[in-house]
């Protein structure tokens, strides 16, 4: 019998320096115990230094990706990526009427779906959507210039109309896929309602079929193994920078010191454009003796962290689904998010006052996180975190 192949093509995936794209990889490993599909993975690269990579069990193979620099115009090159696609299968002898699904991670890795459609009519082609902007029109340069989103956003659309199946990581995410070019009433990205302001002209796309598909964990990876510790210890996990917003916490956490409340400590992990600032920030405020940045780790031993903690805590508020937030769950840690994003939907609809606070309001944040030193609620989610459970869900709907 023929293997059948689910190909996955993303430009998030782990390597040994950078564990980017971690729950991709979770995603491939659970698609592996799951199915019989032969899974393999594809990630674009501009320049192609080596022919693929091994990352913890899992084959990565490149292919030449043409992009105009800053995402100008993004779509244009496609078919050159798409030849380039092609030939990369050809060259591992993957017979294109053997290929059952083609799985693509962002808009800009729709067109190699729809290639191998093109020559493979019974091909399920899924695109799936990791952002609150599932077109792709936010970033670049010259992202607000209107002959640019204009093209983008129509090329993103009529890609995403061919396609078979969209999945998103929330229902947040899903809502801006189906709204485009309307949004959530929680979005106050400022950059991202300027872009959308110059595509209103452009009606709805016509979505086949959509599903949401979860961040989930692995469980046998990141679970319950508290490290003892001394006082109430916050933890965050992200890039700093943009709408991570880390800020809203470091003033959450100094509202607190002012106030005089003791034995409190907020660890951060992450690197980027503002860390420096925040830094800097800590030392003039005098918050350095409870707020540290701590070295980044590698994916594998973030549940020690995790296990350090009583609360975690990521203030961003254009939050697809931080995968970050599953994790520290799985480690029975609980979690506060800005109200509307991503995760929130993990939490119980009678219990979100208590985990969840409008953006940049590190008036009310500052007061959730001294209620629950006080009284250390128990957070009930209503989804699974296990990515297995998740991953059997999903594969119904192919």
């Amino acid at each position: 019998m023929n293997k059948k192949y689910y190909i996955v093509v993303t430009p998030f995936f782990p390597t040994a320096e950078s564990f980017r794209g971690p729950f991709i990889y979770d995603q491939v490993q659970a698609l592996k115990r799951n199915s019989d599909y032969e899974i393999m993975v594809f990630c674009p690269v501009q320049q192609i230094r080596k022919l693929y990579y091994d990352y913890r069990g899992v084959r990565v193979h490149y292919f030449h990706h043409w992009q105009m620099p800053s995402m100008i115009l993004n779509g244009l090159t496609d078919r050159l990526s798409q030849r380039s696609f092609l030939n990369k299968l050809r060259e591992l002898g993957i017979p294109l009427e053997n290929v059952a699904v083609v799985h693509t991670h962002t808009v800009s890795m729709a067109a190699m779906a729809l290639v191998v459609k093109k020559y493979n009519p019974a091909v399920e082609t899924i695109v799936q959507h990791h952002d609150p902007d599932p077109y792709g029109i936010r970033n670049g340069r010259l992202s607000e210039k209107w002959w640019n989103v204009q093209y983008r956003a129509r090329h993103a659309k009529w890609l995403f109309e061919q396609i078979d199946l969209h999945v998103s990581v929330s229902q947040y995410v899903e809502k801006n896929l189906l709204l485009f070019p309307s949004c959530s009433a929680h979005d106050i990205d400022e950059k991202y309602l300027h872009v959308l302001s110059k595509v209103k002209n452009i009606s709805r796309t016509k979505i086949k079929k959509s599903v949401v598909l979860y961040n989930g964990v692995d469980v046998d990876q990141f679970y319950r193994n508290p490290v003892p510790h001394e006082g109430f210890v916050i933890g965050c996990v992200a890039n700093m920078g943009d709408w991570k917003d880390q800020l809203t916490l470091i003033k959450a956490v100094e509202l607190l010191h002012q106030k005089g409340v003791q034995n409190l400590t907020l660890n951060f992990i992450g690197s980027g454009e503002e860390r420096e600032y925040y830094e800097r920030y800590v030392r003039e405020h005098g918050l350095d003796g409870c707020i540290h940045f701590l070295k980044e780790v590698q994916h594998e031993q973030l549940p020690v962290f995790y296990n350090t903690l009583d609360l975690f805590v990521l203030p961003s508020y254009f939050e697809g689904f931080g995968c970050v937030f599953t994790e520290a769950a799985s480690c029975g840690v609980p979690f506060m998010i800005c109200e509307g994003q991503g995760a929130s939907e993990y939490l119980a609809e009678n219990e979100k006052n208590q985990w969840t606070f409008k953006p940049k309001d590190y008036h009310t944040l500052a007061k959730l996180i001294e209620e629950q030193m006080v009284n250390r609620y128990v957070q009930q989610l209503v989804e699974p975190l296990n990515i297995d459970e998740l991953i059997i869900r999903f594969l119904k709907n192919i």
